[in-house]
């Protein structure tokens, strides 16, 4: 966001903001205190509806374990039972052998024990639990009142079983159609243990059905529970198949959540119904024990002792508002009186100070204070005048000694016209290049400059040099264009060649190469540069003394020049090279639009000055 949007925005807000002491003063109770108390009464109303709610999950997700650990020990038993009647010797031996007794004496001995395996096992556990016994021949025999005849070849194909059959491993059947009479057993489906029967060889010699009225156990065990929960049992293919209570089932987003969770037991909220849904899934029936509960129920109560807190809070809140306007209007009219009188003040040139009979308090100390200050306004203003003085014969002087430079770029002018008339362009050119470097250097308002600028101005350097010094430079760039108008300060990459030309090139046969590296790392600029001169501690010249190393007053000058700009975020280092060096400088990556520069630097722009 640029200055320009802000100021809107602060346009915006300040057309809403009182103009009044007295309404700033209301408008700050509404801010800094009844917003902020009225946040925190709903943030710790939330936590106390969250920390019921996981209260309650707590408590549902343990009541749901010992559903669970109490149907698991139902199939717990009716395993037992089923093995049981496996091993059981007159079982057995009228299964291996029918012929052994009329059909009448072998179907009383066999129901006779099965009915007396009912009782021994389910004496105190209701509801009852129902046996179906059959053999390879075609016999069958039951604990219980069927609903009709049992026929066997019925029997084999509702469970996919093959006379003579062998081993199958046992599996259970859920749901199991209702087979027992109405008077036994009006549920529509039981639970159903079905197995081969196994001898003492572990040869088959029958089958066997153990099933359970689920639905008069499930409500039995359901019977104790005094929490406001329902209780379900749902198969994987979303059929509610037992609930407990007359309480309404889960809608169809709950069992659609239900049956997507991938965990086998946890919770989760159904926000179309508002129902807390706890569940516990059974792999070896494809059943989910599931418990719920409206979450509104849980929360009424709570939802009424906030709306009486909230009800007196606002009462307190208008009354201290009350309070405020009363006061702020006590504090706002005697300074509404003080404004007008200082308005009078101003328009009489603070000639009229002001009068403090009438004032009390703190209005009499501001009264007093404010007539001091016109004191030390008069006072300030007469300094001000005698600064102004000084100050302009400062830029008389500034203005005489500004003739010199120009009087330097009209002569260049000149020169360079004098050698284009005698077809002298290196002369010419070597004015045009020192007069655009004379012109950055004595510009002293502007310490900053775009990087396509600098790189210019080290092109007119190196220009000049090779036409002293009569040697050829290579010298390459490495960039990308988009820094281009990157800020840099002017001048700072010359100090860096000319470093290199005298120290690095000095007495040196071979072709000098020069190569300037400029990136951008995250916020920071860096420049590289880098020749194939003598190297850090092999350059010696004359007008260096012996053992100092390649640095001189242009580099330590351009040192202080980045402390000066960047304070300690510029860094400036010599690194030698193997053949050659090094010099690196980094500072804050600053990026700046394109513009036409007021002044070119060039002199022929400079020549027509005075």
């Amino acid at each position: 966001m640029n200055r320009i949007e802000i100021k809107l925005v602060s346009a915006r807000v300040s057309r809403f903001w009182p103009a009044t002491l007295k309404n700033k003063l209301f408008a700050a109770f509404i801010l800094c205190v009844f917003v902020p108390m009225s946040i925190g009464f709903v943030y710790t109303f939330r936590e106390i509806e969250t920390t019921l709610q996981d209260k309650l999950i707590q408590k549902s997700a343990f009541n749901l374990a010992m559903t669970r650990k109490s149907l698991d020990d139902v199939l717990s038993i009716l395993t037992k039972a089923f093995y049981i009647v496996e091993k059981d010797q007159t079982v057995a031996a009228q299964l291996r052998e029918p012929d052994l007794n009329s059909d009448f004496r072998r179907t009383k001995i066999v129901e006779d024990k099965l009915v007396s395996l009912d009782d021994s096992l389910f004496l105190y556990h209701s509801p009852q639990v129902y046996f179906t016994v059959a053999d390879f021949y075609g016999h069958m025999y039951a604990s219980f009142m069927p609903k009709r005849i049992l026929d066997y070849d019925i029997f084999l194909k509702e469970y996919g079983l093959t006379r003579g059959a062998g081993y199958t491993p046992h599996r259970w059947i859920t749901p199991d159609p209702n087979y027992v009479s109405g008077d036994r057993s009006s549920s529509p489906d039981l639970l159903t243990l079905l197995g081969i029967l196994l001898d003492s060889n572990n040869q088959p010699m029958g089958y066997a059905r153990v099933s359970l009225d689920y639905h008069n156990w499930f409500r039995a065990a359901m019977q104790d529970r005094v929490d406001s929960q329902m209780y379900s049992i749902v198969s994987r293919s979303g059929d509610m198949l037992v609930s407990s209570g007359d309480g309404p089932p889960l809608n169809a987003s709950a069992l659609q959540s239900l049956l997507a969770s991938k965990d086998t037991e946890g919770y989760f909220i159904d926000e179309a119904s508002s129902t807390i849904v706890l569940y516990n899934y059974i792999p070896a029936l494809n059943w989910y024990l599931v418990s719920y509960m409206k979450s509104d129920l849980l929360l009424s109560e709570i939802h009424t002792v906030k709306m009486r807190y909230f009800a007196i809070f606002c009462t307190f809140a208008v009354l201290f508002a009350c309070i405020t306007l009363f006061i702020a209007s006590s504090i706002t009219k005697p300074l509404q009186r003080l404004s007008k009188k200082m308005v009078q003040v101003v328009n009489h040139r603070l000639e009229i100070p002001l009068t403090d009979t009438n004032a009390r308090g703190e209005v009499q100390e501001l009264t007093r204070t404010f007539n001091q200050m016109i004191r030390d306004m008069k006072d300030m203003l007469h300094k001000l005048k005698l600064e102004q003085v000084q100050k302009e014969a400062v830029r008389f002087q500034m203005l005489l000694s500004q003739m010199n430079p120009h009087f330097l770029f009209n002569t260049l002018s000149t020169i360079k016209f004098i050698a284009l008339r005698k077809q002298n362009d290196d002369i010419a050119d070597i004015c045009i290049s020192l007069g655009q470097l004379l012109e950055t250097s004595l510009n002293s308002e502007i310490e900053m400059i775009h990087l396509k600028k600098e790189i210019e101005l080290l092109n007119d350097y190196i220009h000049i040099q090779q036409y002293r010094f009569k040697f050829i430079c290579d010298i390459r760039y490495e960039y990308d264009e988009k820094y281009d108008y990157a800020l840099v300060p002017k001048l700072s990459l010359q100090p860096l060649i000319e470093n290199s030309i005298y120290h690095g090139f000095s007495n040196m046969l071979e072709s000098a190469e020069i190569i300037v590296r400029i990136r951008a790392e995250g916020k920071r600029l860096t420049i590289e540069v880098d020749d194939n001169g003598k190297g850090l501690h092999m350059s010696k010249t004359p007008a260096v003394k012996a053992g100092t190393l390649r640095k001189g007053i242009g580099l330590s000058n351009l040192r202080e020049r980045l402390q000066i700009l960047f304070k300690q975020e510029a860094e400036l280092e010599l690194i030698p090279l193997e053949k050659g060096a090094r010099v690196r400088f980094t500072f804050p990556l600053l990026l700046s639009s394109p513009f036409e520069m007021e002044v070119t630097g060039d002199v022929e722009s400079t020549a027509g000055r005075g």
